[in-house]
């Protein structure tokens, strides 16, 4: 897990924080979601992608948004970057509100 998802923090800092991580839901994964482009279309979105991300190689996460976002960023780090990058990721995120 540690190598998958955060092997840029040591391994006593993944160790404290696996308390905090659970699994996520599946069940969403197995319905396609309805939205339209009156509503959620009308919404600006960004992606911050993890270039350095072994959960999810950076060729999948790019064809998750390619022509579906206003504007991407990319961030050198595993798939937590808050953990492992925090102020990198807290500055991507200010930069987006206060657009």
């Amino acid at each position: 897990m540690h190598n998958a998802f955060a092997h840029d923090i040591p391994l006593e800092s993944f160790d404290a924080a696996k308390g905090y991580i659970v699994p996520e839901p599946s069940a969403p994964l197995s319905y396609e979601l309805e939205v339209s482009e009156e509503n959620f279309g009308q919404i600006p979105k960004y992606y911050i992608e993890c270039t350095e991300d072994k959960a999810i190689p950076i060729g999948v996460q790019r064809a998750m948004y390619e022509g579906k976002v206003k504007k991407h960023f990319s961030l050198a780090s595993s798939h937590t970057p808050n953990f492992s990058k925090p102020d990198s990721l807290a500055y991507l995120i200010k930069k987006i509100v206060l657009k």
